[in-house]
């Protein structure tokens, strides 16, 4: 029987990996679920420096009107920089240093890692590999879960082909078309050679599969299970 595979976010590269090698090694993979996983070329335009985003923002004026542009600016940067927001912030990149330093003695001393310091240093690994991960394609179809609610100030379509980051007011200067290029081959839509199936849910962007969005997305997966089982049934 094929595997059925899925990850939320940072998991959904590990559940492509995955899917990837099985086919790779002669596996069935049914079915392919990534809810709402960045691509890495998607990553790297985050990664770009602001000038290259600003007439992003200035394309939303004519939607919003300067006036609610304005008030969303000013609200956005009354969260972002109040004084607890900003010790909040601190507290918490302090913290996981920490963790992340206690970590590395415990390992150095050769004792086991609380639970709590595990969770912590697996996810420090996870990030560290999503950095240096430069994904093959993948001979499949990929089914993608997009979260309704995505933060203003980031950009995200899974296809990520050049008609999407035109339409995002990235191309802001000709000399960039070179990062482009790279951005597109490591986006969902190149890299999936069996094509990308989208399904836009609500809920933000890492608790879409969590309460009260969960039920609704639940629902949505399992028709998409259904069609491939009735897929793997009629190959067989």
């Amino acid at each position: 029987r094929p595997y059925y595979l899925g990850g939320s976010s940072l998991g959904g590269l590990v559940a492509y990996e995955m899917a990837r090698q099985l086919r790779e090694q002669g596996d069935q993979v049914g079915l392919l679920v990534l809810f709402d996983t960045w691509s890495i070329g998607y990553l790297k335009l985050l990664s770009l420096p602001l000038r290259y985003r600003a007439t992003r923002h200035i394309g939303r004026l004519p939607q919003q009107g300067a006036r609610g542009w304005f008030v969303d600016r000013l609200q956005r940067a009354k969260s972002q920089f109040s004084l607890r927001s900003w010790i909040n912030n601190k507290s918490a990149d302090v913290r996981w240093r920490l963790a992340c330093l206690t970590s590395k003695i415990y390992l150095r001393l050769g004792r086991p890692l609380p639970p709590n310091l595990l969770d912590i240093h697996m996810r420090s690994i996870l990030l560290n590999a999503q950095g240096n991960y430069i994904p093959k394609p993948y001979p499949g179809r990929i089914t993608f879960f997009q979260a309704h609610e995505r933060p203003v100030r980031y950009y995200h379509d899974p296809r990520l082909d050049s008609a999407a980051i035109q339409a995002a007011e990235f191309l802001a200067r000709p000399s960039a078309d070179p990062i482009w290029q790279e951005c597109i081959q490591l986006g969902w839509g190149s890299l999936a050679d069996g094509g990308l199936d989208i399904h836009e849910v609500n809920g933000p962007h890492g608790y879409m599969v969590r309460n009260p969005y969960a039920e609704a997305v639940a629902r949505e997966l399992a028709v998409c299970l259904e069609a491939a089982y009735r897929q793997d049934a009629e190959q067989r």
